[in-house]
């Protein structure tokens, strides 16, 4: 499902919710902003994850590497 596709609608039929007595009537036990948000928080948890995708991704040894530590006699 294109989930931006999905988005759009919801908010195109709040909208026609609040305005048309119709629609009210037909779509009355939906709660649009509730989709809407849902929607919302969907998104933002999957930038979080295409981001840490991309850290993982592109990361490499140099980029967790420490300084070495120096070596210690055995005396």
């Amino acid at each position: 499902m294109d989930i931006e596709k999905y988005y759009n609608e919801c908010c195109r039929m709040a909208t026609l919710k609040k305005q048309d007595e119709n629609i009210k009537k037909v779509y009355a036990d939906v709660n649009f902003q509730r989709l809407i948000d849902r929607v919302e928080d969907y998104l933002l948890h999957q930038r979080y994850l295409d981001a840490g995708d991309y850290i993982f991704n592109n990361v490499t040894q140099n980029d967790c590497a420490t300084e070495a530590a120096p070596v210690r006699s055995a005396n």
